[in-house]
């Protein structure tokens, strides 16, 4: 037997066992889905924070594409809203008012566009909707 006190650190340590340490294991099925289930909404959470933080990276360099006067929203605005997102997935929205005009401006856009509404700084808002990918069957 070696006296290295590495060898002896190695021989006398010993694996704490999850029970051990206060955590149980999934006992059925139902606990292990259930605990996947959990894992994977903190994964998905994790990663749309990500993706919305680089959307809002991307969108401080943009211009605003569509400014919303005094007259507020009408149907040209939204159809106009659509087809940019349409075309660029990332938009930036200049609202003219007070801030509170903003952002009652921003979630309703939002809302009827079907876009998702990534910040709202100042006067300006920024949607992203994803585009949609056609795929014909071979």
């Amino acid at each position: 037997m070696n006296d290295k006190p590495l060898d002896r650190a190695m021989q006398n340590a010993s694996i704490a066992r999850p029970e051990e340490q206060g955590r149980q294991e999934p006992t059925d099925v139902g606990d292990l889905a259930r605990a996947t289930r959990t894992q994977l909404k903190a994964i998905s959470h994790r990663s749309e924070q990500k993706e919305r933080k680089a959307l809002k990276s991307q969108a401080q360099r943009l211009k605003a594409a569509l400014i919303i006067g005094h007259d507020g929203l009408k149907p040209g605005v939204l159809q106009t809203l659509n087809d940019l997102l349409r075309r660029d997935e990332l938009v930036k929205v200049k609202v003219v008012g007070d801030r509170n005009v903003v952002s009652e401006t921003a979630k309703t856009l939002a809302e009827k566009s079907g876009a998702t509404l990534i910040t709202v700084v100042g006067k300006a808002a920024v949607f992203y909707k994803a585009r949609e990918t056609n795929h014909d069957p071979i």
